[in-house]
């Protein structure tokens, strides 16, 4: 019986001893913020088309739009009735908003 008092206070004192050195923790390094200058790659050329889609392609863009030569009648017909639905729709939402404002 007299072993375990004295395990008791072997383990109290290391634990006293050992709690400042647990609490200490290392010091955090300063925020940096990253270099707005470090990236010094040449932008592709807007106005060239290849260039457009590659970039275009890079961000994970995959619809290009097709030239009127290379569509046909009904592709062209469907695209010009969904426009038109598009601007009676803005028209109509415009419209809404300019009575709105006038009750407001």
């Amino acid at each position: 019986m007299i072993v375990r008092p004295s395990l008791c206070a072997v383990m109290l004192a290391a634990l006293t001893l050992a709690g400042p050195v647990q609490a200490q923790t290392a010091p955090t390094a300063p925020y940096a913020s990253p270099d707005p200058y470090r990236d010094q790659r040449a932008l592709p050329d807007p106005a060239d088309p290849n260039s457009r889609d590659a970039l275009l392609r890079a961000r994970g863009e995959a619809y290009h739009r097709a030239s009127d030569d290379q569509q046909t009648e009904e592709e062209l017909r469907t695209t010009r009735a969904l426009n038109d639905e598009i601007a009676a729709q803005n028209a109509l939402a415009d419209k809404a908003d300019a009575a709105a404002q006038l009750d407001y």
